[in-house]
C-alpha cells in the first residue's frame, strides 16, 4: 500500500483529519462561549468586516491586501528557514526565521488594530509598541549582521525601515487637529508609508529566501 494510494489517504484522513477537526472545533466552541459570556455576537468574529459593518465591498481593501501580502512574505521566510541547514550568526536560516516571525506579528497587529484600539484600551501607548518593534528589529539585525551584510540585498531592508519609521512617527504625533497642527491629515502620510514599507519588507523577505534556497541547491549539486 503506497503513501498516496486511496487506502493511505483514507487512513491519514481519518486520523490526522479527525485531530485537526477536533482542535478547530474546540477553539471555535471556546470563542463562542466567551462571546456569549460577554454579550457579543459570534458572527461578528466569523463574518467579513464589510458585511458586519454593512459597508461597501472595498472597505479596508488596501489594508487587507497589505496584510495578506505581508503575511505571505513572512510565511515564505519562515518556511524557507526550515529548509536551510546552517546555523549561527552568519547563517541566513536564523535571520529569516526571526525576521519572518517579527513581520508576521506586525501583520497581525495591523490586521487586529492592536496598537490602535486594543493596547490603548489597556493603558499601553502605541509608541511603546513601536519602540518594542524597533528594538526587536535592531536586535535581529545586530545578531545576524554577518548574514545581513554578506548574503542579502539589504538595501531593500533599509528602504522598508525608512518607510515604516516614517509611518510610525506620523502615527505617534498625529492628532485630531491634524499632523503637528498642519492643515492636512496625517493619514495621507501614515498609511501610504506603511504600505510602501510592507511592500519593501515583503520583497526583501521573498528575495532573501529565494537567494538562500538557490545557494543551498547549488551547494548540494556541486
Amino acid at each position: 500500500m503506497g503513501r498516496y494510494s486511496w487506502q493511505g489517504q483514507l487512513k491519514r484522513g481519518l486520523t490526522v483529519g479527525t485531530l485537526i477537526a477536533a482542535c478547530t472545533a474546540a477553539v471555535l466552541v471556546a470563542i463562542y462561549l466567551v462571546t456569549r459570556a460577554k454579550g457579543l455576537h459570534f458572527s461578528d468574529l466569523t463574518r467579513d468586516a464589510a458585511a458586519t459593518l454593512d459597508g461597501p465591498w472595498y472597505t479596508a481593501a488596501l489594508s487587507n491586501a497589505t496584510v495578506v501580502m505581508t503575511s505571505a512574505g513572512a510565511a515564505i521566510a519562515i518556511f524557507s528557514a526550515t529548509l536551510l541547514d546552517r546555523r549561527g550568526r552568519g547563517s541566513v536560516k536564523g535571520f529569516l526565521l526571526a525576521l519572518g516571525l517579527l513581520v508576521g506579528f506586525i501583520a497581525a497587529d495591523d490586521l487586529f488594530m492592536l496598537h490602535e484600539t486594543v493596547l490603548p484600551a489597556l493603558g499601553v501607548r502605541a509608541s511603546l509598541l513601536f519602540a518594542v518593534y524597533a528594538l526587536a528589529l535592531l536586535g535581529i539585525l545586530w545578531f545576524w549582521r554577518e548574514a545581513v551584510l554578506g548574503a542579502t540585498d539589504y538595501v531593500f531592508l533599509v528602504l522598508a525601515g525608512l518607510a515604516l519609521g516614517v509611518s510610525a512617527v506620523v502615527d505617534s504625533v498625529f492628532t485630531d487637529e491634524g499632523l503637528l497642527e498642519l492643515p492636512f491629515s496625517g493619514e495621507l502620510i501614515e498609511d501610504p508609508a506603511k504600505i510602501l514599507g510592507m511592500v519593501f519588507m515583503t520583497f526583501y523577505l521573498v528575495l532573501t529566501a529565494r537567494q538562500a534556497l538557490s545557494s543551498r541547491v547549488e551547494a548540494t549539486t556541486s
